[in-house]
């Protein structure tokens, strides 16, 4: 009844796999222009190159998928054992070694909790691409939220200002 070929069906399939090609790099082209726009940091390093890359995720004990109030939360918890001021009657090399814990987890704790995150995901972690772009995604929601409270404020205490003004030349008027 319906005549369907199957080269009808192979073009309908590789119709549909260039469109979402196609919608994926356009994605990813506005994410990059974003990115240039809005001064983010152009592929910062997540890990410094004398160093082979650690698992940020295992030294504090976290998966992947934590989010930033876990991340707090396990280098809260890594720090109370390993603070260098808690360390400082034992031995010089215990305290060496804590030391250099301490600042790997703060290492961790501030790649994990900044834009940084999704590039060392991609680069390290090896994440797949579209878990990356929904990570810079988000970075670049948190951005955009935060300057538009930051604009919020500015505005807030600008408006308290020119009432301030207006209040005194008010009193002065009335002299």
């Amino acid at each position: 009844m319906f005549g369907i070929s199957a080269r009808a069906v192979c073009n309908a399939i590789c119709g549909i796999i260039c469109l979402t090609i196609l919608t994926l790099v356009v994605l990813q082209a506005q994410f990059l222009i974003h990115i240039i726009t809005e001064d983010w940091p152009p592929h910062t390093s997540a890990v410094p190159a004398s160093e082979p890359p650690q698992n940020y995720y295992t030294l504090l004990n976290i998966t992947v998928s934590a989010t930033e109030r876990d991340i707090k939360r396990a280098y809260r918890k890594q720090v109370l054992l390993i603070h260098p001021d808690k360390l400082q009657r034992l031995e010089t090399s215990i305290r060496k070694e804590g030391k250099r814990q301490f600042d790997a987890v703060t290492q961790a704790f501030e790649v994990l909790t900044s834009d940084r995150r999704c590039y060392y995901d991609y680069n390290v972690m090896k994440v797949n691409m579209g878990q990356y772009i929904r990570c810079l995604d988000l970075w670049h929601e948190r951005l955009m939220e935060e300057r538009e409270r930051e604009a919020a404020v500015k505005q807030k205490q600008e408006q308290e200002v020119d009432e301030d003004e207006d209040e005194d030349r008010e009193g002065y008027n009335g002299i």
